[in-house]
C-alpha cells in the first residue's frame, strides 16, 4: 500500500470510528441526506446539475444517479452528456448496477450483478468478474478514497486509481466557509474530491476537453446535511 494511499485509509477508518453513516453496511442508515444534489459549472458558467437519491427496498439500499450537462454557445449545443445509473447495495455491497451514458452522441452502459466468484459486468467495454467489494465510481461514499480499484460507471472497465490526501481546507459553499478534507485521485482516474468533517460529499473537480469542471454542492443538500440552516 502507497504512503497517500494508506493515509486516505486511515482517514476513512477514523470516520467509521467517529460513527459516520456511510461505512459499514449501506443498510445501517441512509446518507447524511436521502438527496445529494450538485449544480456544474465549467469555469464560471452553469452547465447543469448531478444528483444522487437514496431508497430503502426491503433489506436493499437504491441508488439513483442523475446527470445532465450541456454546454452550449448562443442557440447552439457544442456539448450534450446524460448519465443514468441504479446501484443496488446490500449489506455494504454494491448487488447490483444498471447505467445508461449518451456522451454527446457516443452511447455507453453497464450491467452488473453480484455472483459467487464477484461482480459481473457486462458493459460497453465488455464483460469480466470485477471484485466482490468494488466501489462504483459514484463518490457518495467517503470509503471511496480508500481504494485502489473503482468500477467505472460510464463504461463499465476497472479503473486503476492512486488517493493523495491533501490535508483539511475549506468549502466555500451555501454562503460559509465549511471544513473539508481534500483529496486528489490519479492513474486511470484524474479529479479531486472534497468530504465533510462528518464524511459528506461536499465538492467534485476535474479538468474535461480542456476546461475545469467544478461541482457546486445546492444549498438544500447542505441543510439536508445539517451543515446550514433552511
Amino acid at each position: 500500500m502507497t504512503k497517500p494511499l494508506r493515509k486516505s485509509v486511515l482517514w476513512a477508518v477514523s470516520v467509521a470510528a467517529a460513527g459516520m453513516v456511510l461505512l459499514g453496511s449501506a443498510m445501517a442508515n441512509l446518507p447524511p441526506a436521502d438527496q445529494i444534489a450538485f449544480s456544474v459549472f465549467r469555469g464560471d458558467s452553469p452547465i447543469g446539475h448531478h444528483r444522487l437519491s437514496f431508497e430503502r427496498a426491503r433489506e436493499d439500499l437504491l441508488v439513483n444517479v442523475d446527470i445532465e450537462l450541456k454546454v452550449k454557445f448562443a442557440v447552439f449545443t457544442l456539448y450534450d452528456y446524460k448519465h443514468r445509473s441504479r446501484e443496488t447495495w446490500r449489506d455494504g455491497r454494491l448487488v447490483g448496477l444498471d447505467t445508461k451514458t449518451n456522451d454527446n452522441g457516443d452511447k455507453f452502459f453497464v450491467r452488473a450483478a453480484a455472483t459467487q466468484d464477484g461482480l459481473a459486468v457486462e458493459s460497453s467495454s465488455g464483460a469480466y468478474v470485477a471484485p466482490a467489494d468494488v466501489l462504483p465510481t459514484s463518490y457518495w461514499r467517503p470509503d471511496t478514497v480508500a481504494q485502489s480499484k473503482l468500477l467505472n460507471t460510464q463504461d463499465g472497465r476497472l479503473l486503476e486509481v492512486s488517493v493523495e490526501e491533501l490535508g483539511q481546507e475549506l468549502v466555500r459553499a451555501g454562503g460559509r466557509d465549511i471544513p473539508a478534507q481534500r483529496f486528489r485521485f490519479s492513474g486511470d482516474l484524474e479529479l479531486e474530491l472534497w468530504y465533510g468533517d462528518s464524511a459528506e460529499w461536499l465538492r467534485t473537480r476535474f479538468e474535461a476537453k480542456g476546461a475545469e469542471i467544478d461541482y457546486s454542492i445546492e444549498p438544500d443538500t447542505l441543510a439536508a446535511y445539517g451543515l446550514i440552516e433552511n
